[in-house]
Order: C-alpha cells, then sequence, then structure tokens
C-alpha cells in the first residue's frame, strides 16, 4: 500500500511541475481532473503516507519478539503475540512451578494460544513428552497458573 502512495504521490508531483498553468487538465482513467482536484489528491496521498510512515515506525518501536536461546523451549503456535520479556516471565514462573516437582521436569515447548494465555509443555518422569502441562495466562502484567496436568495422560493399546 506505501509503495502505491509513493508512487502515485511521485507521478502527481511531477504533473505538477510539469504544468505552467492553473487552468492544467489530467487525463485519468476516470476522467479529466483539475489542478484543484489535483491538488485534493495530493494532500489525500501525503497523509495517507504520513499514515503509513507512522504504522511502520510504531511497528519498529513494538517490544521484540521472543527468540528462543540455547537451552530455551521451542515456541509454537501464535508465537508472532509472544515478546521476549512475556517469554522470559512466563518460564520463570513455569520452572519455579515445576521446581516443586520431586524430580524437576523441563520445559520442552511454549505453545502460544493467544496474547495472554500460553501452554507450556515440560517432560514426563521417565523424560519422554508425552502432553504434561502447565496453562498459564497473564492479567494485570503478571503472568499466573490457571490448570495444570499434574499426571500424564497415558494411552493403552
Amino acid at each position: 500500500m506505501c509503495l502505491v502512495l509513493r508512487v502515485t504521490a511521485r507521478s502527481l508531483t511531477r504533473f505538477l511541475l510539469t504544468c505552467g498553468s492553473s487552468d492544467a487538465v489530467l487525463s485519468t482513467r476516470r476522467g479529466r481532473k483539475s489542478l484543484k482536484d489535483l491538488n485534493e489528491m495530493r494532500m489525500i496521498a501525503v497523509a495517507l503516507g504520513v499514515v503509513c510512515a507512522t504504522t511502520i515506525v510504531a511497528s519498529s518501536l513494538a517490544e521484540p519478539r521472543a527468540v528462543p536461546r540455547s537451552g530455551d523451549p521451542s515456541i509454537s503456535g501464535k508465537e508472532y503475540l509472544l515478546s521476549e520479556s512475556d517469554f522470559r516471565t512466563l518460564l520463570a514462573v513455569a520452572r519455579q512451578r515445576l521446581a516443586q516437582y520431586p524430580y524437576h521436569p523441563a520445559v520442552y515447548n511454549v505453545l502460544v494460544v493467544s496474547k495472554t494465555r500460553v501452554k507450556v509443555l515440560f517432560r514426563d518422569e521417565d523424560g519422554s513428552e508425552k502432553g504434561r502441562w502447565l496453562l498459564l495466562e497473564r492479567a494485570k502484567n503478571n503472568w499466573k497458573i490457571i490448570d495444570e496436568q499434574a499426571v500424564a495422560e497415558r494411552v493403552t493399546f
């Protein structure tokens, strides 16, 4: 969208610079446009360009996305919703809870469900990934455990 606006603004500026008369008219696909119409179009294009640039700057100033480091669990689901600071905070909360288990399980995956809800998957007693989890929710900038699966679901055939 921004590229189209830049091309439009550039072509309008080029046209206006080459016109010497205030009665200049531009033929377009939708008919003829006077200089007054072109000035209005240019102002709209410039305003939209400013909005586009502001959006780009605002998104670049947003908190960085979570990136797992060596020793961190993988991130899945809607990982683009999870910031680095939220990732570190919820990992600390989950690891604090898991430290209370007698075998100190390791977290192997963080499944991002929404911006305020994640499921932290951790290993079973034998070290396998059998689907044990903690469900964390963010309320008032604090992550809290709202549910957990303390006993692994065993599937027998």
